[in-house]
């Protein structure tokens, strides 16, 4: 996988894994240079934070030393967010101080139209550009090319 994507000439390309330790996901942390981390707001998921985290500081003591690489959790985006529920804003607290400016200003909302285009096929951009969930995922997407734009301007 790394050889493969070290001769492409790609702004961005996304690997989605699952959120276990597999083949794949090493694969992907031996060839990505950074981590873009959905997090939905469950107490489930947030108890896999720490695995997680655990297996990205595996990678990178005991495999990526092998290789000359490093990967960090860059980015994370809260997923599934219900400011109006006691646990969603605790485990969004939690996750702000474990993650601090790697969150994104702005969360997917709990929102039906996301699960309606997933299961009609289509993207949220073509099923139901105007509702909340796809306007999230638009600033996201300005946020993370700004951010990117940034850290090139900054290496020049």
């Amino acid at each position: 996988l790394r050889s493969i994507i070290g001769h492409l000439d790609y702004d961005f390309i996304f690997i989605d894994c699952p959120p276990t330790f597999t083949t794949l996901t090493i694969n992907a942390f031996t060839s990505a240079r950074e981590i873009l981390m959905p997090v939905q707001m469950s107490y489930f998921c947030m108890e896999g934070i720490d695995g997680f985290v655990q297996a990205v500081n595996f990678v990178n003591k005991q495999i990526n030393p092998v290789v000359n690489h490093k990967i960090e959790i860059r980015h994370v985006l809260i997923t599934f967010y219900n400011p109006q529920t006691k646990i969603g804003q605790n485990i969004f607290d939690s996750m702000n101080e474990i993650f601090g400016d790697k969150i994104f200003k702005d969360q997917i909302p709990v929102n039906i139209k996301l699960g309606e285009a997933q299961a009609s096929g289509k993207s949220i951009f073509d099923y139901d550009p105007t509702c909340k969930g796809c306007k999230a995922y638009e600033n996201v997407t300005n946020e993370l090319l700004e951010r990117w734009k940034t850290r090139t301007e900054s290496k020049e």
